[in-house]
């Protein structure tokens, strides 16, 4: 059976040209030219995801974003926003309202149904089992050889109504703010993978090309954090050749929102299950990073083969520690370690994480402990972590208010203009 998926805008040509482009990869597509009667349509037909304007009279996209989610029947439904606002604040209002991801008008229809095919994996749902569906009649109101000039090297952009959006960023970011960003935690529970998802959801925040790379291997839970049920990833790299790596790191890569990729494992605390040696790390930073892309990876604890591998290779190393004994004892021992191993050259910035409260130890104690400046102290409430992995979510999307979240930002924003501490 076909997915359903719900367009809900008050543009016809819109509304035509995105059901054609749905409807060639075989999912069954609903229209509606109006927020309230998508609420009608939503209700009755029960849709896989929505694909959603904000810019509508009487009832806007975030209204009906913001009621979907308070609808007990509708609520876990996907929304993608699709709309000509495009800056900072619309995004960060549209995920506010409640909807999964985000995407900006002029887009090409192959980013359309990436993002489509993407939101709906998490549920396990594809197109059509028995494949696309048969290319309909265009619509009355364009000639056949006007749609077969948009589809699909175009980019869908017949919004008169809508205010002119910006030009396209260039894919070509500056070679040397490309970084490798190690994310290791001196034991567990320290927050690494809290830590790894929000630099680089906000690395991507900045316009810059980001992939999130889950190279923890013991267990390997960013999936889980993100709501992710599919991860595959990591675990079909590990049995790929040299010569067909390349081509498997990007059958791998999801796409999460305009400027990031994610790089998953499957979560396990088996060891039954395939790993990545360090070899194979070397070719995934070379895959992955291209020159052009930045990388933040989850490399969990400890100091494998693999993990050294890749450190060896980071610009940027990121600590993360409790403010509890057993946690700074520890730290002093990895930071140590990684400035004596003459493979490592990144920059070491330990970062204090506290989930109940203030730390109760003095920055200046423990930087004396470790013998290494401390970076920064990010204060995060149990609860919001709780609250951000029941929802999927990053924590910077859970709450775009939080000094957490303008922590965050303040920190990929420096690792992107290469404010690097000394060793």
């Amino acid at each position: 059976m076909a997915a359903k998926v719900l367009v809900i805008d008050n543009h016809p040509d819109t509304l035509d040209i995105v059901k054609l482009t749905l409807r060639r990869q075989g999912y069954d597509v609903l229209t509606a030219d109006s927020g309230d009667i998508g609420l009608q349509i939503a209700q009755r037909e029960s849709p896989d995801l929505i694909l959603l304007d904000i810019m509508m009279p009487i009832m806007d996209g975030l209204e009906v974003c913001r009621r979907i989610r308070a609808n007990a029947a509708l609520k876990m439904v996907p929304v993608i926003m699709f709309t000509a606002m495009s800056r900072p604040e619309d995004k960060l209002a549209g995920f506010a309202a409640g909807a999964d991801d985000y995407l900006s008008k002029p887009t090409r229809p192959n980013e359309l149904i990436r993002r489509v095919k993407t939101i709906l994996a998490r549920s396990g749902i594809e197109a059509d089992p028995d494949g696309p569906a048969e290319d309909p009649a265009p619509p009355e109101h364009y000639s056949a050889p006007a749609m077969a000039a948009e589809w699909p090297s175009h980019d869908l952009q017949l919004y008169p109504d809508d205010p002119a959006p910006p030009p396209p960023i260039d894919d070509d970011i500056d070679p040397a703010k490309a970084r490798i960003v190690a994310v290791i935690g001196v034991c567990g529970g320290v927050g690494t993978t809290t830590m790894a998802i929000n630099v680089a959801v906000t690395m991507a925040d900045e316009h810059h090309e980001t992939a999130l790379v889950d190279l923890d291997q013991a267990q390997g839970h960013i999936a889980l954090h993100l709501g992710w049920k599919k991860p595959g990833g990591l675990n079909t790299l590990s049995r790929a050749t040299d010569t067909s790596f390349l081509n498997t790191v990007e059958q791998e890569l999801i796409v999460y929102g305009s400027h990031l990729r994610l790089l998953l494992a499957e979560p396990s605390v088996l060891s039954g299950r395939p790993l990545l040696n360090a070899h194979q790390v070397e070719l995934l930073i070379d895959s992955v990073h291209n020159g052009r892309r930045s990388v933040v990876a989850d490399l969990g604890r400890g100091l494998s083969d693999a993990n050294l591998a890749f450190l060896g290779r980071a610009t940027d190393i990121l600590v993360c520690l409790r403010p509890d004994r057993v946690a700074i004892l520890a730290a002093k021992q990895l930071v140590a370690a990684l400035r004596e191993d003459t493979r490592i050259s990144g920059a070491i910035r330990p970062y204090l994480m506290t989930f109940t409260g203030r730390s109760s130890f003095p920055l200046p104690v423990i930087e004396d402990f470790i013998n290494h400046p401390v970076a920064d102290e990010l204060n995060i409430q149990s609860q919001s972590v709780t609250k951000a992995v029941n929802k999927g979510l990053p924590l910077v999307r859970l709450d775009p208010n939080a000094e957490f979240t303008r922590k965050f930002q303040n920190l990929s924003r420096q690792l992107l203009v290469l404010n690097a501490p000394s060793r």
